[in-house]
C-alpha cells in the first residue's frame, strides 16, 4: 500500500508497551472479543485505511466497527475488490491471524 502509519493501537488485553486504540471519525468504536486486535490507521495521500488484525493465532475473532456517518466507507477485500459499507455498523469474523481493511477518503 506504500502508506504511512498514523495511529497504531490495540483492543482487548494490551501487550506490554502498547496502548489502546482510540477511534477517530469516521470510526466511532471498535469492538472485538477474545485476546483482541492490532488496529492501525494508515494514510496514502487523502485515502485512509483502517487495518484490524486478529492477534490470536488459534481462535476466530468477532469484530464490530461502528461508524459515525461522516464519510463513505468501504471494505477493501482480499481479492482486490472494494465493497461499500451501508449503515452505521460493520460486522465480520476474522480467522486466526487474519486482517480486515476498511477505507475512505479523508476530508483533510
Amino acid at each position: 500500500m506504500h502508506s504511512k502509519v498514523l495511529h497504531p493501537g490495540h483492543t482487548g488485553t494490551l501487550p506490554r508497551g502498547t496502548h489502546a486504540y482510540k477511534p477517530e471519525a469516521p470510526i466511532a468504536a471498535i469492538k472485538t472479543e477474545g485476546t483482541g486486535a492490532l488496529v492501525s490507521l494508515l494514510a496514502k495521500e487523502k485515502r485512509r485505511f483502517l487495518a484490524v488484525v486478529n492477534r490470536d493465532f488459534l481462535m476466530e475473532m468477532p469484530l464490530t466497527v461502528s461508524l459515525d456517518g461522516s464519510a463513505e466507507i468501504s471494505e477493501f477485500r482480499k481479492i482486490g475488490a472494494i465493497r461499500e459499507i451501508t449503515g452505521r455498523e460493520w460486522t465480520t469474523s476474522l480467522a486466526p491471524g487474519d486482517i480486515a481493511v476498511l477505507t475512505w477518503e479523508s476530508k483533510k
